[in-house]
């Protein structure tokens, strides 16, 4: 083989090298996530959105959202005060904050993985005890009081997790047909109570304004 092919040739192979080291020191995170830099499986630092500079061959990188996510219990059991049971939807919405990433990969790995383990385990039992803690007639007539109740407990259960709560919602509340419709019942009497009373009161008023 001739020199000068040699040289071509190992000309070439050594391109091909510097591409590859080109091609593999660089990295880009988009806008809402942040890239988890890993030397040999060791988490180093943890990078900002934009592109980014990595040592070819050792360093790998792992993205972590840092956007909303939202997961919803759809029949979520609980019984009220007065031994109701009914049937909650309950949506939940976090994110994990961008300082608290290197936290969420060292100690879940994914967002997947601290939503299955954290959340997805400690949101019913919050919900539940202040569930608890209403009778069934309060659980509807005060349903954004045990909205506020339910986020509070929610976000207390949350304490010491690398997650932030951005909020829960309590979509439904659902008791048997036959409970709702006697508490519909119920109600309608003490409007009808009300109105009575507020008859009696005018009429009252009415005699000694002609007295």
């Amino acid at each position: 083989i001739p020199r000068n092919t040699k040289l071509a040739a190992g000309a070439g192979v050594l391109f091909v090298l510097i591409l590859m080291l080109a091609f593999s020191s660089w990295f880009q995170v988009d806008q809402g996530e942040r890239g988890v830099v890993l030397r040999n499986g060791k988490l180093v630092r943890v990078s900002e959105p934009g592109l980014d500079f990595k040592t070819p061959f050792i360093d790998s990188v792992s993205t972590v959202s840092v956007r909303d996510h939202t997961f919803i219990f759809e029949n979520l059991e609980a019984y009220s005060y007065d031994q109701q049971p009914a049937t909650l939807r309950v949506s939940v919405t976090y994110r994990v904050p961008a300082e608290h990433v290197a936290e969420l990969y060292a100690e879940y790995g994914t967002i997947s993985n601290l939503q299955m383990r954290v959340l997805e385990r400690k949101t019913p039992d919050a919900v539940k005890n202040v569930f608890g803690r209403y009778t069934a007639v309060r659980a509807i007539q005060e349903r954004q009081k045990l909205g506020v109740d339910v986020n509070a407990a929610v976000l207390s259960a949350m304490d010491g997790a690398p997650v932030q709560i951005v909020g829960v919602q309590v979509e439904e509340v659902g008791f048997s047909k036959a409970y709702e419709h006697s508490i519909e019942q119920r109600m309608l009497a003490q409007v009808q109570i009300e109105t009575t009373r507020q008859q009696k009161e005018t009429a009252m008023i009415t005699a000694e304004i002609q007295v």
